[in-house]
């Protein structure tokens, strides 16, 4: 597969701005530089003169007052923990991510969708109108023609601290082109570039028209079938991040899937196919009876290749068409599991004290394992 770094990473954050879901907005700020301190310079009036003389009377004038000037400290002032936006560490409040049963269409971004309540975010798309959301029949569908770096997501209004988990599934399948794989991402707030106007991203670019050098999220390649399937990306699984390669849930910003894109994939189809055309014409000259023949073969050896120069032209676009659901949070603790385990230890141990005690106790037990 060939996996291109994908600059549109940074897109799906920028599409974050629209409403909820194509623009994450609620990141908390990192703490602001302080402005320097001030501090003004003391005043100390100088003497006052001496009084004149009275008139008429022999007397020296009063020599002039001095006062010495006030001195002032300049005030101090801290600068701010950094560059960005720190993360708000919010947990969720369930495993489900979302199952697209709470979309509503974005009010100020034609063809996305926000959620309402659970997770709070929205979707996003890498090229503007390449791809067609529909989230009929509480999935999610995406098709469109991909002919450039393209993909889609999901953002949070918030950065999760998801670290109880240990990964992320999701439902999926569909016609993704030839290499049967998408490449899945988890967007990290570390991994962010800067972005103020979704108040998201801690990464400092060097060049900040082109991000995704220093600023991009780990990544891993799934498998897509047109039967379907329930994959699960562990964060351990996710490589190949900037400027931290490592994904532990802790500071979680969005999801991605991007599709394979390849622009010289239809040249080197080109080339064969009017070689092999050429050689036709070779072969139908040896035949013997009519040397005209071949010089014809050899025109057709010609045409063809004309036509692989054609879809060299077109490159690797493919129709896409991916159907996703179900997404959450995978790994975390089964609520109550440790109880039922301590409820169940406790049972067992009456079992000692007595044959009536020791029967219930031992129904205790049974329950206990259960939960």
């Amino acid at each position: 597969m060939t996996n291109r770094n994908l600059r549109y990473s940074g897109l799906g954050l920028a599409v974050f701005t629209a409403g909820a879901i194509a623009a994450c907005s609620s990141s908390d700020p990192g703490t602001p530089s302080a402005a320097a301190g001030s501090g003004s310079g003391g005043a100390h009036a100088g003497g006052a003169g001496g009084a004149p003389s009275t008139a008429g009377a022999n007397t020296t004038a009063g020599s002039a007052g001095t006062g010495t000037a006030g001195t002032g400290t300049a005030g101090a002032g801290t600068g701010g923990t950094g560059p960005g936006f720190s993360c708000a560490n919010t947990k969720p409040t369930d495993a489900v991510i979302t199952d697209f049963s709470n979309l509503v269409a974005n009010p100020t971004t034609a063809g996305q969708y926000t959620f309402m309540g659970g997770v709070l975010g929205g979707t996003f798309t890498y090229q503007a109108n390449a791809l067609t959301l529909d989230p009929t029949g509480m999935v999610l569908n995406v098709k469109g023609n991909v002919k450039d770096y393209d993909g889609f997501g999901v953002y949070f209004n918030t950065c999760y601290d998801a670290s109880a988990y240990t990964g992320v599934s999701f439902n999926i399948k569909g016609a993704v082109g030839s290499k049967g794989t998408l490449n899945f991402r988890v967007q990290t707030n570390t991994n962010t570039a800067i972005d103020a106007a979704n108040s998201k991203g801690s990464c400092v670019p060097t060049d900040p028209t082109n991000t995704y050098p220093d600023c991009h999220p780990s990544s891993f390649d799934i498998p897509v079938s047109a039967g379907g399937s329930v994959v699960t990306v562990m964060f351990s699984q996710l490589t190949g991040g900037m400027p931290i390669a490592a994904v532990t849930g802790n500071n979680v910003v969005g999801l991605e899937w991007a599709f394979n894109w390849d622009p010289a994939a239809g040249t080197a189809g080109s080339g064969a196919g009017g070689a092999s055309g050429g050689s036709g014409g070779a072969s139908a000259g040896s035949g013997g009876k009519g040397g005209a023949g071949g010089a014809s073969g050899g025109s057709g050896g010609a045409t063809t290749g004309t036509g692989g120069a054609s879809g060299g032209t077109v490159g690797g676009s493919y129709d896409a068409n991916v159907t996703i659901d179900d997404i959450k949070f995978v790994g975390g603790p089964p609520a109550g599991g440790a109880g039922g385990a301590s409820s169940g230890g406790s049972s067992a141990g009456g079992t000692t004290s007595a044959g009536s005690g020791g029967s219930s106790a031992g129904t205790g037990g049974k329950a206990g394992s259960g939960g």
